[in-house]
């Protein structure tokens, strides 16, 4: 049972040693850890602000989304993301077509264009006769 503890502990304190990947959850939270208070709580609103804009109508991993808006903030400001973010939203034709906000965070969403809303497909570019023979007819101009 000492043997086992004693490499257990071993471990761990190589573990503590060696540099974290700082793509893991951990760094991430060590990351945050380290702030200090004001800067968490800037972090905490921003990220509320984010959630609050980018609603979908079923529920989202909200782990996942503090993860991964975490690690965009390390490449973007946050106010960019917050923007491109309303921008998303309101080019979106339904909430339910929103992307999930960990991968759109993950994927970069907020340095691309907004996806454009498809043409209506009604008629295919066809003549209307009825329309055209109202015309005709004078009916119409």
């Amino acid at each position: 049972m000492r043997c086992l503890r004693s490499a257990v502990d071993e471990s761990e304190t190589a573990l503590s040693r060696d540099a974290l990947d700082p793509r893991t959850a951990d760094a991430a939270r060590i990351k945050i850890e380290g702030r200090d208070d004001a800067s968490k709580k800037e972090t905490t609103d921003q990220f509320a602000d984010l959630r609050a804009i980018w609603v979908r109508p079923w529920p989202d991993n909200g782990a996942a989304d503090q993860l991964a808006y975490t690690r965009a903030c390390r490449i973007a400001d946050p106010a960019d993301i917050i923007e491109a973010a309303k921008i998303w939203v309101a080019a979106a034709d339904a909430p339910r077509f929103l992307p999930p906000l960990a991968r759109w965070l993950d994927d970069h969403g907020w340095l691309k264009v907004p996806p454009v809303r498809k043409q209506s497909t009604y008629r295919r570019g066809k003549a209307d006769l009825a329309t055209m023979m109202l015309q005709a007819g004078g009916v119409l101009q």
